[in-house]
């Protein structure tokens, strides 16, 4: 794995922390619909890509 990549996916996770820490704070309910759909739509996003960058890594792991 390369090391950019391990950057994103630090960069990923903090994110999704932070959207964690804004519904633990009840400051959730501040927002509007859209607005919680989209913190929603975009905890998934980062998840899926960082799915993908572990399997890309797995796979460059068994395939050696």
């Amino acid at each position: 794995m390369k090391a950019e990549d391990i950057l994103r996916i630090q960069k990923l996770a903090a994110r999704i922390r932070t959207m964690s820490v804004i519904s633990q704070e009840g400051k959730l309910h501040e927002l509007g619909q859209d607005d919680i759909l989209e913190l929603l739509e975009m905890q998934q996003e980062q998840a899926s890509e960082i799915e993908r960058m572990a399997n890309r890594a797995l796979k460059s792991i068994t395939a050696r």
